[in-house]
């Protein structure tokens, strides 16, 4: 039932002096600049919106965009106050523009709601309301707690409907720093109860500082990163922030360096408080360092300051493992991710929600599938999507976009938190973090457990995602550990592919979560989730391009009297192989040239370059190598590594005299060692030396190298 509730300030103010606020943040998001109308649409990149302040104070405890509820027909969004996740007496405040209260126009009101998160903790949640007239430097404290609990609320599951607030500001007009100047603080304080708080739809008296004629630029899209050869579609998003409808302007985009230039006159009216977004011709830009600069341009617009907006546009072809986008999620529980090409999907395993995001990472939506709580890991088929709760051994079959639970395996071989799907042969690859390292590769058959296979990986893992593109014929299985510092891949009978992305190089530190592999345009794609705070991170990862612009390039490595050499390590393309048995690794490239070394204990490095130009192509690498200068090494050393730039360690069992000398023969370094000694050779000129061990009387020498 909707209540509304009419408060007057005098009821539940009283002075009080405000302590500093440690940290407030100023960004944009949707909101007008005319008449205070704020609905926290989804739409929006940044939170809150301008003007709006947030107390950052409170390590990651602050308000926050939230698409779960909305009180907004047509909108998607609210402000949501976690106090779940709060531990008891927090407080968190959200804090309106300054407000030009006038006589005609001193209402100030919003809408608010609760949802129940947890049992057994209780609804002693507050939100108050404060006013300040000194631009936040002192605050009149709200005494009286705005919720009305129900009796109800106890019960799991109860989400009451919007309940309405109004105040009246009128005791502030003509009172404050700027003449009638007044600011509005939400603020929350927890009890750390079971509940979450939305508001929706704050409106109020005028924004100070605003014009009745105001166009801005907000985005410019692409930005970033482009791949080499791409062709982009230029998008303007242009906002009435004026009080008066906005019409017959031009908006303008160009390049720096030139190439690009398109103006599009009058496309049309704009609102108050609404957004434009205009879709500029295709562009394929050359490789290069672009700036971005959209202009619009409005008779009588009295604002010019945020008539243009610059973005950085870098066209290049990307690296293997280097992040391409990377983006806040709406909240910290997400786990797992998956895309049907359209739009990315994840999980929130805590609060059961799942969440929609455009291929760039805008949110679009949060919603729940009825039946359905605590998903985990997620991967899509080409017509539905698939996820389990941890502790069962069953999966669910989805549809999302209609938001519903087709049916559910009950009987699948292993409990579900990390998924992935192969297309090949139509079979799911399935891990429990906490039971074990081994991944279960089973059929998807309702109520019957189909095992195919089972193997064990070095690791704890939290996230699967399966690539049949980025080494056609040979597979990969991308895992995400749970400490989240990388995403290895392994190959289908669990040896690892030589291939890692080191995701610290470039999102926060927190732990792995789910994973997904994706082809766009050709390009091979991998979705990473990582627990991070405030909210959970999602990057998009390069990994190459699918096989039909790659070639293999096969290395043969021998030494200089034609002998395999197998165990070098060859580094190309930010990627490190290990040659077989047969001396052989092999990469798959597309056309470009690429350096490498090669590595191998007791060996010198080689250095080299390749080129790939529309075929395969093979390399063959010639190693010398030593140990003993001698016919035979009686005392069985090992010298590593060699050649070496700082330290080098001599294992042989047994007592021995050592000595190096250098290639005059002078001695520089006598020692006695017994097993195992490591030598500083940092202050060494690099060269070739020698060292000889003695033992009883038999003396045996080795060359060793230092860089």
């Amino acid at each position: 039932m909707k209540k509304i509730l009419l408060l007057s300030t005098a009821i539940f103010m009283f002075n009080f002096v405000f302590g500093q606020i440690l940290e407030q943040k100023k960004v944009t998001t949707n909101s007008s600049k005319g008449i205070l109308n704020e609905t926290f649409g989804m739409e929006a990149t940044e939170f809150p919106a301008d003007g709006w302040t947030l107390d950052a104070s409170m390590s990651g405890k602050n308000w926050k965009l939230d698409s779960a509820y909305n009180h907004t027909t047509g909108e998607s969004g609210s402000a949501m106050c976690n106090f779940y996740s709060f531990s008891a007496g927090i407080e968190s405040y959200l804090i309106t523009p300054g407000l030009e209260v006038t006589a005609s126009n001193k209402t100030f009101g919003f809408w608010y709601k609760y949802s129940y998160v947890a049992l057994n903790y209780g609804h002693n949640d507050s939100l108050f309301i404060d006013i300040s007239t000194d631009d936040g430097a002192t605050w009149t404290l709200g005494t009286q707690n705005i919720i009305q609990w129900e009796e109800s609320d106890s019960t799991a599951g109860v989400n009451e409907g919007w309940k309405e607030v109004s105040i009246d500001l009128g005791n502030y007009e003509g009172q404050n720093y700027e003449g009638n100047i007044a600011q509005v603080r939400f603020r929350g304080v927890s009890s750390y109860g079971s509940y979450k708080l939305y508001i929706d739809d704050v409106t109020g008296p005028k924004i100070f500082g605003t014009f009745e004629n105001d166009l801005a630029i907000t985005t410019i899209t692409p930005n970033g990163f482009i791949l080499t050869g791409s062709e982009i579609n230029p998008k303007v998003t242009v906002k009435n922030l004026g009080d008066n409808v906005g019409s017959d302007f031009e908006v303008n985009l160009k390049s720096e360096p030139a190439g690009y230039d398109e103006t599009i006159t009058n496309p049309g009216d704009i609102n108050a408080a609404e957004s434009l977004v205009m879709d500029f011709p295709a562009w394929s830009p050359a490789d290069g360092n672009y700036t971005l600069t959209a202009t619009v341009t409005m008779s009588g617009d009295e604002n010019e300051n945020n008539n243009t907006k610059d973005i950085m546009l870098e066209v290049r072809g990307y690296q293997f493992g280097e992040v391409v986008v990377s983006f806040q999620g709406v909240d910290d529980d997400e786990y797992g991710i998956a895309t049907d090409g359209t739009n990315l999907y994840t999980t929130n395993w805590y609060d059961n929600f799942f969440y929609k995001y455009d291929m760039n990472g805008a949110p679009l939506d949060t919603f729940l599938v009825e039946d359905f709580t605590s998903p985990r890991g997620l991967a899509y088929d080409g017509e539905f999507f698939y996820a389990s709760s941890t502790t069962s051994n069953n999966l669910k079959k989805l549809d999302l976009v209609n938001k519903v639970l087709v049916e559910v395996d009950e009987d699948v071989p292993t409990p579900v938190r990390a998924i992935a799907y192969c297309e090949d042969d139509q079979t799911f690859f399935a891990n429990e973090l906490f039971t074990n390292k081994f991944v279960t590769r089973f059929k998807y058959d309702l109520n019957t457990s189909n095992s195919i296979s089972s193997v064990e990986l070095p690791m704890q893992i939290r996230g699967l995602a399966y690539d049949k593109w980025s080494e056609p014929g040979n597979p990969i299985l991308w895992a995400y550990e749970n400490n989240g510092d990388s995403i290895p891949g392994f190959y289908l009978d669990g040896t690892y592919s030589g291939k890692s992305i080191y995701t610290r190089n470039f999102i926060p530190e927190g732990s792995g979560r789910g994973l997904d592999c994706h082809v766009i345009n050709d390009s091979i794609f991998l979705y990473a989730v990582t627990e991070t705070l405030p909210v959970a991170t999602i990057s998009k990862f390069f990994l190459g391009v699918v096989s039909g612009d790659t070639h293999t390039v096969t290395f043969n490595t021998k030494n200089s009297s034609d002998e395999i050499v197998s165990g070098a390590t060859i580094s190309i393309n930010n990627q490190e192989l290990t040659t077989d048995d047969n001396g052989i690794a092999t990469i798959y490239l597309p056309d470009g040239t690429y350096d490498y070394t090669a590595t191998k204990d007791n060996c010198e490095a080689v250095t080299g370059n390749i080129t790939v130009s529309g075929a395969d192509i093979s390399e063959e690498v010639i190693f010398t190598c030593f140990s003993s200068i001698n016919d035979s090494d009686a005392f069985n050393v090992s010298i590593y590594p060699n050649p070496a730039s700082n330290l080098i360690t001599i294992e042989s069992v047994g007592k021995y005299t050592l000595k190096i000398n250098d290639i005059t023969g002078k001695t520089i370094y006598t020692d006695t060692m017994v097993d195992l000694i490591n030598i500083d050779i940092t202050n060494y000129n690099s060269g070739i030396y020698f060292i000889s061990l003695t033992n009883n009387s038999k003396t045996e020498t080795y060359k060793v190298i230092k860089k």
